[in-house]
């Protein structure tokens, strides 16, 4: 009996745990029927969000595409109407009286290269003004090498360097053939392009030894001439330019003749290296009689300079300094001298140096012009070396002036505060136009001194004719002065307070 009870207990009690798990196992089912649930409609409500998210994107997507459209279809008449006017007949390039033709269109017709599609774009008449387009060809053309080359077959340039696409190497090479017999008898292969950079260096190169031998033989017949040397610097490389004048057919002229690249900075190392170039060309029976480089104690020195090793060589050769660098240190150092005029040149670095150095302040400076209706000018860095930039850094900043106050305030930085209370003054206007007055007339020195044909005589005469005008600017011209600087600082306020065109 015992025994039986205790296996219906057990059997009862596993009963009981069997529907107590099934219960358990129910209860499960269900939350996770119910979990299943609410997954499956939350899919199905992202679902239809996303569905209807990529509706309305269609829709803003078909609207901008009409929009799009209509201003295409605006765009197109604008452009078949000004390409209209450019193609009234067959012909639509420029000629000789009209310079390039240069068709600014707000797009181009697209041809297809390999795989992609590239069209001609405007500005880049901004950076080739020689370029020009054809409306009737779809083809940009070198005007010089179209121009001055008649029968030239292949002068359409594009800018892309496609496989299929003509060059300019193969243009000046057909320019060529027109004068040189050699290469009318010459033909090259069909496939011929002369694109590599060997290639081009080389005709280059041929070119100038023919420019060269011509200029030797021209002074061979004189017999005499004069060397003349400078440094210029070219990117990393420090280069010697030297240049020749000689008599020909009783007119003076003047020759570029060589550059070459200097390692060594002394004068003995100068000295050579022009010496050199006067070997290399076929030069060293002639007489050399004169001998022109610039003030610096390297070349001018009378006995450890250039001009002294080279008379060693070539007792005849007497030095003279530049003239025009004669002129250029006795502005600078006069200009030193006056407190004024450096207070003036180092506001106008100032100026410079803020509209230059940042893109963002030189967009807004040119943005600024256009909106007060100026001219596109860009302001002009000074220099110790070449003194006709202090009178363009006058001139831009004179012309623009309004622009430069306007971008000032509206930048509001320090230094923009500080310049702009500098600018804003009518001593600052006076001086900004007195020293263009006074460079103005030193200015048609300079570039009377660099005339091929000078002579002595004439450089005398022109220096103590601008000797005169200043002295006569300083004694009766000043009070004219003052009045027109007291009308420009008067129109100077009226654009910037009412918005008007400025005109000096």
């Amino acid at each position: 009996m015992d025994i039986r009870k205790k296996e219906s207990g057990q059997r009862s009690t596993e009963s009981e745990r069997g529907e107590t798990s099934t219960g358990e196992g129910e209860a499960e089912g269900e939350a996770e029927g119910e979990k299943g649930q609410q997954a499956s409609s939350s899919q199905k409500e992202q679902g239809e969000t996303e569905e209807l998210q990529q509706m309305d994107q269609e829709a803003e997507e078909d609207q901008v595409i009409t929009e799009r459209g209509e201003q295409t279809g605006q765009e197109r008449e604008n452009d078949e109407a000004a390409a209209a006017t450019h193609s009234t007949t067959g012909f639509d390039l420029g000629d000789k009286d009209t310079g390039p033709r240069q068709v600014k269109l707000k797009s181009y017709p697209h041809d297809t290269f390999g795989t992609q599609k590239r069209a001609f774009n405007h500005s880049w008449f901004e950076k080739h003004n020689w370029l020009e387009y054809s409306v009737n060809q779809n083809a940009a053309f070198c005007f010089p090498c179209r121009v001055f080359g008649k029968n030239i077959k292949h002068d359409s340039l594009v800018s892309d360097e496609g496989e299929d696409s003509p060059n300019g190497a193969f243009t000046c090479m057909e320019l060529l053939k027109e004068f040189d017999p050699f290469l009318q008898k010459h033909k090259p292969p069909s496939n011929t392009q002369y694109i590599l950079p060997t290639s081009q260096n080389d005709t280059i190169d041929c070119c100038a030894q023919e420019v060269t031998s011509v200029i030797v033989s021209k002074m061979t017949k004189s017999k005499v001439y004069a060397i003349m040397a400078d440094k210029a610097r070219n990117e990393n490389a420090e280069q010697l330019a030297v240049c020749v004048r000689y008599v020909s057919e009783g007119a003076v002229k003047e020759c570029f003749l060589a550059l070459a690249e200097i390692k060594s900075f002394d004068a003995q190392s100068i000295a050579n290296e022009i010496q050199q170039q006067i070997q290399n060309n076929g030069l060293a029976e002639l007489k050399c009689v004169a001998q022109t480089y610039d003030g610096a104690a390297v070349m001018s020195g009378s006995t450890g300079g250039v001009q002294a090793h080279f008379r060693r060589l070539h007792p005849e050769a007497i030095y003279v300094h530049f003239y025009t660098h004669q002129v250029n240190l006795v502005l600078c150092n006069t200009c030193k001298a006056v407190p004024e005029a450096v207070e003036l040149f180092s506001l106008l670095e100032c100026v410079y140096s803020f509209f230059s150095t940042s893109l963002v302040n030189h967009h807004k400076f040119i943005k600024t012009q256009a909106k007060l209706g100026l001219t596109k000018t860009e302001l002009v860095q000074l220099s110790n070396t070449h003194w006709a930039c202090q009178l363009q850094s006058i001139s831009a900043v004179l012309e623009t002036l309004p622009a430069i106050l306007e971008c000032l305030s509206a930048i509001g930085s320090p230094i923009a505060v500080g310049l702009r209370a500098k600018l804003y003054k009518f001593s600052a206007v006076y001086a900004l136009l007195m020293f263009q007055l006074i460079l103005s007339v030193t200015e048609g020195l300079h570039k009377f001194l660099q005339k091929e044909t000078l002579d002595l005589a004439e450089a005398f005469i022109c220096k103590q004719a601008v000797c005169d005008t200043l002295k006569g600017k300083h004694s009766d011209a000043f009070g004219c002065v003052k009045q027109w600087v007291r009308k420009y600082f008067t129109d100077l306020q009226s654009c910037l307070l009412k918005k008007t065109r400025f005109n000096i």
